[in-house]
């Protein structure tokens, strides 16, 4: 049985997140593993922390998730759900990935943050550590099965490429085509083979269907949103890499836009590590 991992805050996005997680589960055949990473009030003195203000805090950060599971199970009653919680706060996060191994983790977007502060708290924490393939769920938006899945990826990266086992699980799951977009130069005077590509390759090795469109945009958040729009796409998948194909996403006014109002989830993949065995 797969496994999703839905991280909450209990916040209106959160919640919406783990909506979305739980409806997704129950048409993968998933099992739903929810978490909350909970915080200590800081103080300022050199007095020891009270272990009895822990134990009362985790007592009712374990209240919350198993009110949160039963409103779900009311819900969704063929729904497997399990839920732990824990002190921390990305590194929390982090172990509970690397022990529970989902096969994917969920996270909510607020659509109402700016980019400046989307890019200081968890959500973007996990996805800069590139460990992990994410599920951006931005605010209002709600599961539908996958029918169009679009990967915007840049075949000239020169890092090391995204693991893409997230993907081709979402691909198979659905049993869909990836959509390959690849965003040209203008100067380009040919256009390279991409069949026998690595990332394609690895794709159609598993036995999926993949179609490469060959596009060219002055803005490129704003040319990948028009895309989602015009074509219908309810997934889009990229790589996090320290490049400027993801710069132009997240920095500007418009890829501000694109990411706090858009109503199509995120699927960021990790980084290729050869320990995975991916």
């Amino acid at each position: 049985m797969k496994t999703i991992l839905a991280t909450t805050n209990f916040s209106t996005a959160a919640g919406n997140a783990v909506n979305y997680a739980a409806d997704m589960a129950v048409a993968t055949n998933s099992k739903l593993m929810l978490y909350h990473a909970y915080s200590i009030p800081i103080t300022t003195t050199d007095m020891p922390m009270d272990m009895s203000l822990i134990q009362e805090v985790e007592e009712l950060s374990k209240n919350d998730l198993d009110a949160l599971s039963k409103k779900i199970k009311s819900r969704l009653p063929s729904l497997a759900i399990a839920y732990k919680t824990s002190y921390g706060n990305v590194n929390g996060i982090e172990e509970m990935a690397a022990s529970s191994n989902p096969d994917w983790m969920v996270m909510g977007l607020s659509r109402h943050r700016t980019l400046g502060r989307l890019l200081g708290n968890t959500v973007t924490s996990i996805i800069s550590a590139r460990k992990f393939p994410v599920l951006i769920v931005p605010e209002e938006c709600h599961f539908t099965p996958f029918k169009k899945i679009l990967f915007a990826c840049d075949f000239t990266e020169s890092y090391p490429p995204p693991n893409l086992k997230a993907l081709i699980k979402m691909a198979k799951t659905f049993g869909v085509q990836v959509e390959l977009l690849y965003s040209i130069d203008t100067n380009e005077n040919s256009f390279l083979d991409m069949q026998y590509h690595p990332i394609v390759a690895k794709i159609r090795h598993e036995g999926i269907s993949v179609r490469i469109h060959f596009v060219h945009f002055e803005n490129l958040a704003e040319g990948i949103e028009r895309y989602c729009k015009t074509y219908n796409v309810d997934l889009l998948v990229m790589a996090h890499h320290h490049h400027y194909f993801m710069e132009q996403l997240f920095e500007g006014s418009n890829a501000k836009k694109m990411i706090a109002h858009t109503h199509i989830p995120l699927l960021i993949l990790p980084e290729y590590l050869k320990q995975t065995n991916e």
